[in-house]
């Protein structure tokens, strides 16, 4: 078995996306999203994409509400999610609802990462199986169709927090596992969120990031050819940049 610690992850493939706003990126980011949609159900299949939280994707989503599309036919669900009720105002479920969800003309399909239970641990398997039942039809090599990731300025995305009491497990790709949580100061509350593999599994990822200050970050995250298991941990967005699944689609603005 190869030791992490002494490998080297090589760069993948980074493809540059750069906008002049935040509403021109969105525009076109839902173009290409809802063209892909629409070859999937042309093929007689529900699109399957993972969406992130936080106040980036607002104009993504008002710009993918307003597409001539039929979300009856999509099965949504969220990159990670903190693990409180839906109603709460730390809950991405909550926050996707409003800024999308309740707009759609049709009522899409979603599929929420919490689970009532007694611990965080306990609330996975409850949400695997919503999963499983959902996607057991599905006819494609990947587990989703399109996924937009986010980063936030500590070079986390998803809920793969550098100060994550598992970070190391976060960071490393395992194709058995789906669902892990997160427990980080950083995050306020514990985390349910999808394993890299599962992220990494889908011919679109996307990160959409604005900002200067995001530019630089990652920018100095990927300014090495190759990086250390230390590196991925350090700065939890190279995981999906330092990778040989798929290429990392990155939409930018100022």
């Amino acid at each position: 078995m190869t030791d992490l610690h002494s490998k080297k992850f090589e760069l993948g493939e980074i493809v540059w996306h750069e906008f002049s706003s935040s509403q021109a990126l969105a525009l076109d980011l839902a173009d290409e999203l809802i063209n892909r949609f629409r070859v999937i159900s042309d093929q007689h299949q529900n699109p399957f994409a993972a969406f992130s939280g936080g106040s980036t994707p607002k104009p993504l989503f008002e710009a993918l509400s307003a597409q001539d599309f039929d979300w009856s036919q999509a099965l949504l669900t969220l990159v990670d999610e903190r693990w409180v009720e839906p109603t709460h105002e730390l809950s991405n479920h909550r926050f996707i609802t409003e800024h999308f969800l309740s707009r759609l003309p049709e009522q899409s399909e979603f599929i929420p990462l919490y689970a009532k239970a007694n611990t965080v641990i306990e609330s996975l398997p409850l949400v695997q199986s919503l999963f499983d039942t959902a996607i057991q039809n599905r006819k494609s090599e990947s587990f989703f169709d399109a996924v937009v990731l986010g980063m936030g300025g500590d070079g986390h995305t998803a809920s793969f927090f550098p100060d994550a009491t598992n970070v190391s497990e976060l960071v490393t790709y395992a194709s058995d596992v789906s669902l892990q949580t997160c427990i980080s100061p950083a995050s306020q509350v514990d985390r349910v969120t999808w394993s890299l593999a599962r992220l990494l599994s889908t011919p679109y990822l996307v990160l959409h990031i604005t900002g200067q200050q995001k530019r630089d970050l990652f920018s100095h995250a990927i300014a090495g050819a190759t990086a250390s298991f230390d590196d991925l941990c350090n700065l939890p967005i190279r995981s999906v940049a330092y990778q040989s699944h798929t290429p990392l689609h990155v939409y930018y603005a100022d």
